[in-house]
């Protein structure tokens, strides 16, 4: 038998990982053309993806950890989440905070996209924010 994510935890946990794939790919690919549009040249697909991927996964330990405080009737942990993943983009492609903060709205149409088609977590929660 071999070692995959459906046998260890059934097809819905196969299901899940191929849909965050899907909205990392999709963000990824969308920070890679903002990048391009902004005029960082340098940033590579992979780049882009890493970036995807780092932010997402900052902004959910933000969600998650911090879910439970509100400031003004809005969870702190979003507010650190969205704050944090764009300092993760800055990092990850190497550049200003300028630039960054267009490439990191890339990423977030990438987000609310995948948030509407119901296959990502962050995007569905950014949803909720503007209700």
């Amino acid at each position: 038998m071999a070692l995959t994510a459906s046998a260890l935890f059934g097809d819905s946990a196969a299901s899940t990982w191929l849909l965050l794939a899907v909205s990392w790919l999709l963000a990824g690919l969308l920070m890679w053309a903002g990048a391009h549009m902004v005029g960082l040249k340098y940033v590579t697909f992979g780049r882009a993806f890493v970036a995807a991927f780092a932010a997402s996964g900052v902004a959910w330990l933000c969600m998650t950890l911090f879910s439970e405080v509100s400031v003004a009737g809005i969870s702190l942990g979003v507010v650190l989440g969205l704050l944090l993943s764009w300092f993760v983009v800055k990092e990850v492609i190497n550049t200003s905070p300028g630039p960054a903060l267009l490439v990191w709205a890339f990423d977030m149409v990438a987000q609310v996209v995948a948030g509407v088609l119901g296959i990502s977590g962050i995007g569905v929660q950014l949803l909720h924010i503007f209700r």
